[in-house]
């Protein structure tokens, strides 16, 4: 879900962004803000310490009172030749000048600008690239810590903003594992699998979802299930919850209990789960599958995409 995004309104909110958006883009280096407001900054705003990246941010109103366009919304090629000849003068010598701008993307500036980065090359000089407004409107949609952290307070007032259908994409995101689409005969950890279903169930319940691997937030909602504003995907996901709820205790009951011959009816082996109990295996994909089928009702009432629902019995 992509949302369109307002630019800040104060050019030390978009100083901060633009910092964050750095640190995204080079997240092995270090992303300083540079100066403040009143030194002689040199032309650069951020700068990325190991790889020698100056950043302007250039913060432009695009619209006045009336919903127009402003004249000075824009940046113009005057303005870009002294960008690049004030940020020359920073120490140590750049070797890429970005220029972070709110301004909407200008294709007869993006033109002038690859004439320009010609001739400077020849020259061995630095060249100098653009991150307009729809720039980072991309980069903030496709990472949650900034669209968290520099949106989530006025996201609920942009227009279409549906916490409920966030909340579904989220929750989708989480169940597109292989914990919840494979047969249980496909695992290859009893750990994995038992921690697998417990995040998916944090996702829920909180609305994060975590990556599997690397714990870091994959998406995240505004709440999880208990605050959905509609009663029934309330209803279907604290049902899906459950499921997962009864697939955990069937699953840990599995690892102590014992087949017909006495041997453990789920052996972890090497490198797979061997389950000697051909039951015991059909309840667990039966309440994985219930689970996803809860979800895929809840998902119907937003009219979004079903998760891929498998009957392995």
């Amino acid at each position: 879900m992509k949302y369109s995004l307002p630019p800040p309104q104060y050019w030390q909110d978009f100083q901060e962004l633009t910092q964050a958006v750095a640190k995204q883009h080079y997240p092995k280096d270090q992303a300083h803000i540079y100066g403040r407001e009143g030194q002689d900054q040199r032309g650069i705003d951020v700068y990325v310490e190991a790889q020698q990246i100056g950043v302007q941010a250039k913060n432009r109103r695009l619209f006045n009172q009336y919903g127009k366009l402003e004249p000075n919304g824009r940046l113009d090629v005057n303005q870009l030749k002294d960008i690049m000849k004030e940020a020359s003068r920073f120490e140590p010598t750049l070797k890429t000048l970005i220029i972070a701008t709110t301004a909407l993307i200008d294709t007869g500036l993006q033109d002038e600008m690859f004439k320009i980065n010609q001739r400077r090359r020849k020259k061995g000089q630095f060249p100098v690239e653009f991150w307009f407004w729809e720039d980072f409107q991309s980069d903030i949609n496709n990472n949650q810590e900034l669209l968290d952290l520099h949106y989530k307070k006025i996201l609920p007032k942009i227009r279409g903003f549906d916490p409920d259908a966030v909340l579904l994409a989220t929750v989708s995101d989480a169940f597109h594992r292989p914990a919840l689409i494979t047969p249980i005969r496909n695992e290859n950890s009893g750990d994995d699998f038992l921690q697998a279903l417990k995040d998916v169930q944090e996702a829920l319940s909180t609305g994060i979802s975590h990556d599997r691997e690397t714990r870091n937030v994959r998406s995240r909602a505004i709440y999880g299930f208990p605050d959905a504003k509609s009663p029934r995907i309330r209803t279907f996901l604290q049902e899906a919850w459950e499921r997962l709820q009864q697939t955990r205790n069937v699953f840990t009951a599995g690892l102590a209990a014992k087949d017909q011959y006495g041997s453990p009816a789920i052996e972890q082996r090497p490198n797979f789960l061997e389950i000697r109990d051909w039951k015991l295996e059909e309840q667990l994909n039966i309440l994985r599958t219930q689970a996803v089928t809860c979800v895929n009702r809840a998902l119907k009432i937003k009219k979004c995409a079903p998760i891929l629902e498998k009957e392995w019995w």
